[in-house]
């Protein structure tokens, strides 16, 4: 969305296209933040979904993890805390072992991603994390 399409390297023809495209990047976190607010049981992250023979789905959220944390690193001064803190580290597990940098998890994270029932559980537990995380919000 940002990225250099354009002839020039810029990724907008015009001022007014870039600040349509921002507006509605405002509005898309605004009406998610309505809804982490108002109806958190209705928030639902988009993840990969593959079917096994059996006709079972197993749930891969680590394309999204993986976008949490690159946004997370924009502003890794305000976030620090979070990640720091004992109780929302734990919190934060499922996103950063399936987002984050995989050298530096420890042998029993990297069996887990590397076995799909257990990273299954863990892409699963992610929506929970997030709503955790939302509820314990510093401000």
């Amino acid at each position: 969305m940002w990225g250099d399409d354009g002839d020039d390297g810029a990724p907008f023809t015009s001022g007014k296209q870039r600040k349509k495209l921002v507006l509605l990047v405002l509005r898309h976190l605004h009406s998610i933040a309505c809804l982490l607010r108002d109806r958190p049981d209705g928030w639902q992250p988009i993840f990969s979904i593959a079917e096994q023979a059996d006709g079972e789905e197993l749930t891969d959220a680590e394309d999204w993890c993986i976008g949490f944390m690159q946004a997370a690193d924009l502003d890794s001064e305000g976030w620090a805390p979070r990640f720091e803190d004992p109780v929302l580290a734990e919190v934060l597990k499922p996103i950063v072992s399936l987002g984050g940098d995989e050298s530096l998890l420890d042998d029993e994270a990297r069996e887990q991603l590397a076995d799909i029932v257990a990273r299954d559980g863990l892409s699963r537990s992610v929506p929970d994390a997030v709503l955790a995380l939302w509820g314990t919000r510093l401000h």
